[in-house]
């Protein structure tokens, strides 16, 4: 699951309304993975997470010049879990061609904080 990352102060009120947004300038590494990556148009959404905060959804607006405003949608915002735990996966891999059949595996696992790839016999 891609979940696009924002920090609490870059987020800007849209006047008026209850409804927030945020302006991603097209150098930001963020816009070109949604643009290139992603391949979201205008009108589509993505998911967002506030460091320290909530997930959600946002709709992607693309602006002339290649930057992208991201619309939050308030009504999708949900506290982000505090109580999951941080695993660590250790991987002894004797043969690293094995190691790709694992990758889709391993990134379904959402509590998975760190991975360790360590030589094995």
């Amino acid at each position: 699951m891609n979940l696009i990352l924002l920090k609490q102060s870059e987020i800007q009120p849209i006047s008026s309304t209850e409804e927030h947004f945020i302006h991603l300038t097209s150098k930001d590494e963020r816009a070109k993975h949604i643009a290139n990556h992603l391949n979201k148009k205008s009108g589509e959404t993505v998911s967002i997470g506030i460091i320290g905060g909530y997930k959600g959804k946002a709709i992607v607006q693309h602006q002339n010049g290649g930057g992208i405003r991201l619309e939050i949608q308030s009504d999708t915002l949900e506290p982000a879990a505090a109580d999951e735990p941080e695993i660590t996966v250790i991987l002894a891999v004797p043969f690293p061609m094995r190691i790709k059949a694992l990758w889709p595996v391993i990134s379904s696992f959402t509590a998975v904080t760190r991975i360790v790839v360590v030589k094995g016999q």
